[in-house]
């Protein structure tokens, strides 16, 4: 294929860890994940990971070992922070060791695995607009803006860093490229119906890669998420097409 398609980079997605908050390998990895990395770049790809460090699965030993860390709602109960097949926690970044904490597990993946591109997920979560956060005396803003500021830190100027779920306004000036919409999923409109614009779907992908075409080399190299030629999605060969087209036209990234 990298005869035909220049391909660049080989990025692990979600999977490879015990439960998100449980940034280890699972048991179908090896638990030196510097050998994957180091295979990887022995092909000449860069190694590209995913890890979403302010996102928790309400499994994971995370919460049961810091409750205290996960994001509340104003009814004092837990507050969920999304829906990818499951509901999920978000860690409230205004607490100091939940920093702390994200900086570990940021360092863990670049400085001690050895990947030098990496994707950063949900970053929403730490921010949610319902959350009775522990920091009162700073803005939303002002925790995403230092949340970001210790990311980049974290893993230093040499990781290629991939903004993804993050207020788009914080993430200038940190991240070298940034998802821009929703992700494309396996059809045209959401399968849920009571959000028909912001849910996953090629529809809203297609849309905010367009509407969003002006940020590309300006603040970041644009992500308008990847393009599935599998098979098992429930897109006309038209869509597939479509979805190709504009993202081709729009000049950012290129995820198969």
């Amino acid at each position: 294929m990298r005869e035909s398609i220049p391909l660049e980079v080989f990025q692990l997605d979600d999977g490879y860890q015990k439960h998100w908050g449980d940034w280890v390998p699972s048991k179908d990895f090896p638990e030196d994940m510097r050998e994957v990395s180091r295979s990887i770049l022995r092909h000449g790809f860069k190694a590209g990971i995913w890890l979403a460090p302010f996102a928790v699965d309400k499994k994971s030993d995370l919460v049961k070992e810091h409750p205290e860390w996960v994001m509340k709602n104003k009814r004092g109960k837990r507050a969920n922070s999304g829906n990818v097949g499951h509901f999920f926690y978000g860690l409230d970044a205004s607490r100091p060791e939940v920093m702390e904490f994200a900086k570990r597990q940021l360092e863990k993946v670049t400085k001690g695995w050895g990947f030098n591109y990496l994707k950063v997920d949900f970053i929403y979560a730490a921010v949610l607009a319902d959350g009775d956060r522990y920091d009162y005396t700073r803005t939303r803003a002002q925790i995403a803006d230092h949340a970001v500021t210790e990311i980049r830190n974290a893993v230093g100027g040499d990781v290629f860093l991939v903004g993804c779920g993050c207020p788009l306004g914080s993430g200038i000036g940190f991240f070298n490229a940034m998802r821009i919409g929703p992700d494309v999923d396996r059809t045209w409109f959401p399968f849920l119906k009571w959000d028909k614009w912001n849910l996953p779907g090629a529809r809203n992908a297609v849309r905010n890669t367009i509407t969003r075409s002006f940020m590309h080399r300006k603040w970041w190299v644009n992500d308008p998420d990847c393009v599935l030629f599998r098979s098992g999605t429930l897109f006309k060969d038209e869509e597939i097409i479509g979805i190709a087209t504009v993202v081709a036209m729009g000049g950012g990234m290129l995820m198969l």
